[in-house]
């Protein structure tokens, strides 16, 4: 997240260990994403978490 910001973007979208189509990929665990959506408000940033699901 720090790499994000630091290039410039306004928001970042991320997505948990569960319920997310990107099921074999390192996502953010729920301590890495508390982390990530302090460091998003403390730069006046923003956090989309993202929710995906299997019909």
């Amino acid at each position: 997240m720090e790499t994000v910001f630091h290039y410039g973007a306004d928001a970042a979208y991320i997505g948990g260990k569960f319920l997310n189509l990107r099921a074999f990929s390192k996502n953010f665990d729920n301590d890495e994403l508390k982390k990530a959506v302090k460091l998003a408000h403390d730069l006046g940033k923003k956090i989309f978490v993202t929710l995906n699901a299997y019909p």
